[in-house]
């Protein structure tokens, strides 16, 4: 039985929501506006700052990925949160970044896929590495 569950940790990879991921678009928003507040005046500045906060809440309102669960070499099946579905995909490639991996799919609807570090647990993170060092 022990060994079903090890099977299931290494193939099947339940994404968490990620702290790492608000930081840095934090951080990388601050410096942006750091920078715009040098260059423009007050009323452009505050437009930017409102297409920005719109743009975010339209970002969040798309179905995330929950669940990554591998089938074959490169074919993974995606399970998205809001709407349940199930989507079968053929893995491109994937990148590790050391604190993120990048998913790539061969379907050209889907958009790369970023992994934060902390989006899975460490025996999780650990066998995620170890996909990307074998493809």
């Amino acid at each position: 039985m022990a060994n079903l569950n090890s099977v299931d940790i290494h193939s099947c990879f339940k994404l968490k929501p990620s702290r790492l991921s608000v930081m840095f678009q934090f951080l990388l928003f601050i410096g942006i506006f750091i920078c715009l507040y040098q260059a423009v005046t007050g009323l452009v500045l505050t437009c930017g700052l409102l297409m920005t906060v719109v743009a975010y809440f339209i970002f969040m309102q798309q179905d995330q990925i929950e669940q990554l669960e591998q089938l074959d070499h490169s074919e993974w099946t995606l399970r998205f949160k809001k709407s349940q579905e199930l989507q079968r995909v053929k893995m491109d490639k994937m990148i590790d970044h050391h604190f993120y991996i990048v998913v790539y799919f061969q379907s050209k609807t889907l958009k790369p896929m970023i992994i934060w570090k902390d989006q899975l647990s460490q025996l999780s993170w650990k066998s995620l590495k170890m996909q990307v060092k074998l493809n």
